[in-house]
């Protein structure tokens, strides 16, 4: 058991923000679409050793299971304790899908652990993406395979516009996205941590989004309680409502005449394999 005040700051908020994401999570088509292309693209075979890391509710790791069949296994990690009560109560009845709470930049997995390791659009949130990916190249098996899925610099403009409006007050937030924001990047990030023989998938999820007041009025609320935009919180409260104004104005400038804002959810799934397979 991992105690939260043991945690540096930034994990405690990213804890916190996905232990209030409740059925919300679950609610949204999106994550189970992710969650099928990563899996496509990991070539899972029965008795294959999976290690699915940020698992949230286990769409991934329910998914892997199914297809490792009984001789396999598959282990999600994950912060969330709230997440991971979710995935335990969807595996009911499953005894090769297991999930344990542990931080995926601090595994203790022996090396040569697993023969696939998955992460489906979590990369955005690890302080060291880099050092992350060489840990866990160290946990696959000869012939072992990486596989993560991320969004496009183009995706989520909401992110996009809390960024161009923060700036305004002096607060730089990073791109959301720029880890993974192109295929290039994507690619780059397995060289860097030593895979070989990498492929990067491309695919558009976007979809018509909701523009009214209420829903704009949400987003910022759940923005804030993302940890990407814990450099906000340090703003007076009254220059954090103008920021919020300025949010809301942005967002709705973009709305079209029946209200609707154009989701850009541009995917990308990177696979890596471990050298000398």
């Amino acid at each position: 058991m991992i105690p939260p005040q043991s945690l540096p700051a930034y994990k405690q908020q990213l804890i916190a923000y996905f232990d209030g994401l409740g059925s919300r999570y679950d609610g949204s088509d999106i994550h189970r679409q992710l969650a099928a292309r990563l899996v496509a693209c990991a070539r899972l075979q029965a008795n294959h050793a999976v290690l699915d890391i940020a698992t949230g509710t286990g769409w991934v790791a329910l998914l892997a299971g199914a297809l490792v069949g009984p001789g396999g296994r598959v282990i999600g990690v994950d912060l969330s304790e709230a997440m991971l009560e979710r995935a335990r109560t969807k595996a009911t009845g499953l005894t090769n899908v297991s999930f344990v709470r542990a931080d995926a930049e601090k595994l203790s997995f022996p090396p040569a652990s697993f023969d696939r390791i998955l992460c489906g659009s979590a990369l955005a949130y690890l302080s060291d993406i880099p050092s992350a990916l060489r840990q866990w190249r160290q946990l696959l098996r000869p012939s072992g395979l990486l596989a993560f899925s991320g969004f496009a610099d183009t995706a989520m403009i909401n992110t996009i516009v809390l960024a161009q409006v923060a700036s305004r007050y002096g607060v730089i937030l990073p791109p959301f996205n720029e880890a993974t924001g192109t295929a290039e990047r994507c690619r780059l990030l397995l060289e860097q941590a030593g895979f070989v023989d990498i492929e990067v998938y491309t695919d558009d999820l976007s979809y018509p989004g909701q523009g009214t007041p209420a829903d704009l009025q949400k987003s910022w609320h759940e923005l804030l309680s993302n940890p990407w935009t814990l450099p906000l919180h340090a703003l007076p409260p009254p220059r954090l409502a103008a920021c919020r104004n300025d949010y809301l104005t942005a967002m709705g400038a973009l709305a079209d005449k029946d209200g609707g804002i154009w989701n850009d959810m541009l995917t990308y799934a990177a696979v890596g394999w471990f050298p000398g397979s």
